[in-house]
């Protein structure tokens, strides 16, 4: 194989420092617009969903704590990023965003390195260039999500596989294997690109390479990608479950599969998400790795009724993959062009979805002029795209997650303008015309009904900004909800939090209204019967509060809550007694909330060996939330360490009534048995 004479370009230091320094100042210049403008945005200092998740996780990498106290749920290597962010920058939003968005422009470098190492120097700056401006992207950096870190990883791997086919050698080779490592704990759908690259690597290799050679070249890859998962599998393990990586493969799984697929797609945390993840504990499934494969069986069985409606599924999801238009996960991308003129100059919809509805296009003719011409140094970028795209295939679209492969969309993007023009120049018509078609055919299937762009943000987004205010106290939460019910007027969480917030303000008939609307479809929520009992006492409906409260009892027979609220109606007299404290709802701190922050602080004390300050605070803990196996368990070992072995004994014992599989506990009752022993 050999590269297209048309792009080659004489290589001299001078000419490839130029072009590196028109990209990175070009990318910076834009980053520096760009995040002043984005400050303006509401969401700046309230990150939400996913964002929130990987926020509060780095705020405890940040202390010296663990991210969190079971295995992990989503490839973890990004909190450990943003946690190493907020240690050295403190938890700064505009300074940490910043910090990403120099991550991005050294992705511009990079991209610009590649595709010179590929295609040579003018497709290089157009692909550098490309990269710059490519508004997804600009967006996704400023973000506190994981794509800017995948990107950066990628562009190293690509160019660490390259080196190892050019000059094969074991540390190359386990270079390459650290980079893919450490790719698949940000994002765990590079995993099938390892044996990908293997065997490519294998097969263009063994006619160059002994075969011992080879089979060394093999371990140390191998060895590369073992290294940076192994802790984290040993992570996993210690906190009860033996999972790879993460455990939410099934799930996603799941979510990707049958005909219901946009409506699974569509949930979000709250009730829908929880009465999903109730599915296996409720069939016996406890740990997350039975819970996984739980999901993954029941996605393999829809598959197995209806192969040709799967088929179907992911022909739809391909389109999806190929169109321009930004698929939402946690929030809407286009209004947040309000906030940014450069943004809206960089990413819109006008007939077509620019910019991914020009470049996928591109890409796709770029790609294959390249196989057809035999560039060699390309096929490592066609055989990610190609493995990254079957993944992906298997969950469910999303704007965020084709940014993965987005540097190499542009190179061949590039190399595709580059050639036809190249055709144009030349005169070769009847090529161009093959491949003018191709490319006007991705572009309809790429802008087909590519639909308005949405002036507001998605009414999930509204919701949780809602509860970002609410727990600072600030009024606009109430307003921030009502605009999340204009758009979904049955939205749950939304109506439960708004429902709350009327009862407080004297509101009760609109609270009950907004309480039915949950319980027309969670008629056994908790809380929600918690919420409306309250809000028909406050009503002065004491029949109907106190039907409220047996109800929450018959669906969990120890709330404190209700049993407090039946006791207030019992003792009532003539006089009407004061109103009844409102519930704690989401966003606002719970009983369990306390119970856990108390929890947290005593471990701080045991750290110490403060034994008796730390007992303290959890005999409070338990009290607040009598079901937290962590509180009982962190207050036995003070208690031991007291002196207090029966009390010990008293709550190790009731973990285990509450966590029948809780291995810290288990082993506290057997170092108790063998103190026991001893002193007897």
């Amino acid at each position: 194989m050999t590269r297209a004479p048309m792009t080659r370009a004489p290589r001299t230091r001078s000419d490839y420092g130029r072009g590196l320094l028109v990209v990175l100042g070009l990318a910076l210049g834009i980053r520096l617009i760009y995040i002043h403008q984005l400050s303006a945005n509401p969401f700046f200092e309230y990150p939400i969903v996913d964002s929130a998740t990987y926020d509060g996780m780095a705020q405890r990498i940040a202390r010296g704590e663990a991210p969190c106290d079971e295995p992990f749920f989503q490839p973890p290597l990004y909190p450990y990023f943003l946690g190493l962010l907020y240690w050295l920058l403190g938890r700064d939003f505009f300074a940490v965003r910043f910090a990403q968005m120099l991550m991005g422009v050294v992705n511009c470098g990079l991209t610009y390195t590649l595709a010179r190492r590929v295609f040579g120097r003018r497709i290089a700056i157009w692909s550098g260039i490309a990269a710059a401006l490519y508004g997804t992207g600009l967006f996704f950096e400023g973000e506190l999500l994981a794509p800017v870190l995948i990107v950066f990883l990628n562009l190293l791997l690509a160019q660490a596989i390259l080196g190892v086919l050019d000059r094969p050698s074991p540390v190359r080779a386990a270079v390459c294997g650290l980079l893919l490592g450490l790719s698949a704990i940000a994002m765990t759908v590079i995993l099938p690109f390892a044996l990908v690259i293997g065997i490519y690597g294998w097969t263009r290799l063994r006619t160059v390479v002994p075969r011992r050679s080879l089979m060394s070249l093999g371990a140390a890859f191998i060895l590369g990608i073992v290294m940076p998962i192994m802790p984290v599998t040993g992570y996993n393990f210690a906190h009860g479950d033996p999972v790879l990586i993460s455990t939410n493969g099934g799930v996603n799984f799941y979510i990707g599969t049958g005909k219901d697929y946009d409506e699974k797609v569509a949930i979000r945390p709250g009730f829908a998400w929880q009465a999903m993840g109730q599915e296996p504990m409720k069939a016996g499934y406890r740990t997350p790795s039975q819970q996984s494969a739980y999901f993954t069986k029941k996605a393999l069985g829809i598959i197995a009724d209806d192969p040709t409606g799967y088929a179907g599924l992911l022909v739809k999801k391909l389109y999806l993959y190929a169109h321009g238009n930004e698929v939402l996960r946690n929030q809407e991308i286009y209004p947040f062009r309000h906030y940014s003129w450069l943004l809206a100059l960089l990413l819109w919809k006008s007939g077509i979805a620019f910019p991914y509805g020009t470049v996928f296009p591109l890409a796709m003719v770029g790609m294959a002029l390249a196989i057809r011409q035999r560039v060699s140094s390309a096929i490592p970028m066609v055989l990610f795209m190609l493995s990254h795209i079957g993944a992906l295939l298997l969950f469910f679209i999303a704007a965020r997650y084709r940014g993965n492969i987005l540097p190499f969309l542009l190179i061949f993007g590039a190399h595709g303008i580059a050639t036809l023009a190249e055709m144009v120049k030349v005169r070769k018509w009847r090529s161009l015309a093959g491949y003018g078609l191709l490319l006007a055919a991705i572009l309809v299937i790429s802008n087909w009904r590519v639909g308005p762009m949405p002036s507001m943000f998605n009414a999930d987004a509204y919701y949780n900004l809602g509860v970002a205010y609410m727990k600072e106290g600030r009024p606009e939460a109430r307003e921030t909800y009502e605009k999340a019910l204009i758009l979904e007027p049955d939205y749950p969480e939304a109506n439960s939090n708004l429902g709350a917030m009327l009862d407080q303000a004297g509101e009760h008939q609109r609270a009950i209204e907004c309480f039915n609307r949950v319980l027309i479809r969670y008629p056994d929520d908790v809380e929600s019967n918690l919420n409306l009992g309250n809000a028909l006492f406050n009503l002065g409906d004491i029949e109907g509060a106190r039907a409220q409260f047996l109800k929450v009892l018959a669906l969990q027979p120890r709330n404190q809550l209700a049993l407090n609220n039946l006791a207030v109606l019992a003792r009532r007299r003539e006089q009407p007694p004061p109103a009844l404290p409102p519930l704690p709802f989401p966003g606002m701190p719970t009983p369990m909330d306390e119970a856990a922050s108390l929890t947290n602080r005593a471990a701080e004390l045991l750290k110490r060996q403060q034994y008796a300050e730390a007992a303290e605070l959890l005999h409070d803990a338990v009290q607040l939330c009598p079901d937290l196996p962590q509180a009982h368990n962190n207050l036995g070992i003070a208690l031991a360490e007291l002196g207090d072995l029966s009390g010990a004994r008293r709550e190790f014992e009731a973990v285990l009534r509450l966590d029948p599989t809780n291995r810290s506990a288990r082993a506290n009752l057997t170092r108790m048995d063998k103190r026991e022993d001893e002193m007897e």
